[in-house]
């Protein structure tokens, strides 16, 4: 997080401490609002709850599961996507939760799976899992069957599916079934969540005004007995129908994670556990891990940044599919959809449906196919990727491949740096080696490229830092780096 972010928080705070009326609770309808900050991602940590890189305290908190509120935090878990109002301390590392709200993405019975593909449907929901995906009462998406009950939460992708974070197989009888989503296709009284047929002409309706009810393109929370659900037409009859959308209110801070979608121009939508939340962003705006130009549909990122006329205008932009890899082929395997590569033993390339293939080869495969593309990759095909650690591989979320270059051993690695550097020579990247023996004192950069000399940086280097290393490939696992620059 920005000081300039940092001081706006402390200011927003200050405001609201005098024109609040005392904390509150639930917001109904209208804005969200009261605390000073809200964050909206992933639970990556527990002992308090870590989100976005903040360590929220939540000792005093009022915690929200499903509108249920609860005494502390015990129920909450690794992998939920939550929603957390309060305050962050100077320095943005750590903060105080006073409200944190959960709901589901869907529950219901998985009606399809392909666990090879790390996918099923859900109350024809597509949802994907993948290495980073947290599980309850199941190790994987290996023990689950058709039928089991599933509790999921996640993000939504540009396409509107399920990008799941947690996992959780129902081992109690559960009597309802809930599922969020865009409506389509309303004709009457029933409208669809993606292949799911919603009949909603006994249900209360929520937050749609006097007399509203749901509309082509609303975010809506539905939610319906499981005996009125009928598996063979995937309908069911909702019990209630609640409007997501809800807008923060204008000064307050934000921090929202997702995918991004709609993007045109200067903005684009996040979902956000509030319902799609629009984001702008200017000449002023800070980029990590990427460049504006670089912005794509479907590409996950954390927008932070002030509440103004209903958007988040972005302080800062991070984009979480930060890893970057340069390098040449060492082989590919057709059925599990990874790429080796040459001398680099610790890195292994993974795509799937989701990655965005692009072909600059003289003789391309013509193919958009995952399996069909990656078998038509030769060694030594020079290859550049975007993308994020997912357990022991890079998931590709873009990947360009072109034809092998004069110097198949030159690489570039960007990425955290797996361990605290012992030494001012040698760093690990990746798995991978980075010996800095003949770097020049010049190509030891800084943020924003300014060379600061060989002691400065590795002073600088700690785990978990992002340094963007190129060089040439020496034996296995080993780089010698002609030039390392510190990330934001």
């Amino acid at each position: 997080m920005n000081t300039r972010l940092i001081w706006n928080i402390i200011a927003v705070v200050a405001l609201i401490g005098v024109t609040a009326c005392g904390g509150s609770g639930d917001t109904a309808g209208g804005g969200i609002g009261g605390t000073g900050a809200v964050a909206a991602g992933t639970i990556t940590a527990k002992g308090s709850i870590t989100v976005n890189g903040v360590k929220y305290e939540t000792i005093g908190a009022r915690v929200f599961i499903e509108e249920n509120e609860f005494g502390d935090d015990s129920r909450l878990r690794v992998g939920m996507v939550v929603e957390v109002e309060g305050s962050v301390n100077a320095g943005g590392r750590t903060g105080q939760a006073n409200v944190v709200r959960f709901n589901d993405s869907v529950e219901g019975p998985i009606t399809s799976l392909d666990a090879g593909a790390g996918e099923m449907e859900v109350l024809g929901q597509l949802v994907f899992v993948n290495d980073l995906t947290s599980y309850e009462n199941v190790a994987g998406i290996g023990g689950l069957i058709v039928n089991d009950i599933v509790e999921v939460s996640g993000q939504f992708d540009e396409l509107g599916n399920i990008r799941a974070t947690f996992v959780e197989k129902k081992l109690a009888v559960v009597t309802e079934y809930e599922v969020t989503g865009f409506v389509s296709g309303k004709i009457g009284n029933t409208f669809s969540i993606n292949s799911l047929n919603v009949d909603f002409s006994t249900a209360l309706l929520e937050d749609f005004g006097v007399g509203g009810q749901p509309q082509n393109g609303d975010f809506v929370e539905v939610k319906g007995l499981s005996t009125d659900y009928t598996a063979a037409t995937n309908t069911l009859v909702a019990a209630s129908v609640e409007n997501k959308a809800k807008a923060f209110d204008d000064g307050l801070e934000v921090e929202a994670e997702g995918f991004v979608r709609d993007l045109a121009g200067n903005s684009f939508t996040l979902i956000t556990p509030s319902g799609p939340q629009q984001v702008q962003f200017d000449g002023s705006t800070e980029f990590s891990g990427g460049t504006s130009a670089e912005l794509q549909n479907g590409m996950k990122v954390e927008a932070e940044g002030q509440i103004v006329g209903g958007a988040i205008l972005a302080d800062k932009i991070e984009f979480k599919d930060g890893v970057r890899v340069e390098a040449a082929a060492a082989g590919v395997n057709v059925g599990n959809l990874t790429i080796d590569l040459r001398n680099m033993s610790a890195v292994k390339i993974r795509i799937d449906g989701r990655t965005r293939l692009d072909d600059k080869r003289g003789s391309p495969s013509g193919s958009t196919d995952p399996a069909v593309f990656l078998g038509s990759i030769g060694v030594n095909d020079d290859l550049k990727v975007r993308g994020r650690q997912s357990g022991a591989n890079i998931l590709a979320t873009e990947l360009e491949v072109d034809d092998p270059t004069s110097n198949p051993d030159r690489v570039r690695l960007r990425g955290p740096v797996d361990t605290d550097p012992t030494d001012t020579r040698f760093l690990e990247i990746l798995g991978v080696t980075v010996d800095t023996f003949n770097t020049i004192e010049n190509n030891f950069k800084g943020i924003n490229d300014n060379p600061i000399g060989r002691s400065a940086f590795f002073n600088s280097v700690s785990a978990a830092s992002v340094v963007d290393a190129r060089g040439d490939m020496t034996a296995d696992n080993v780089m010698d780096a002609e030039e390392v620059e510190l990330e934001d």
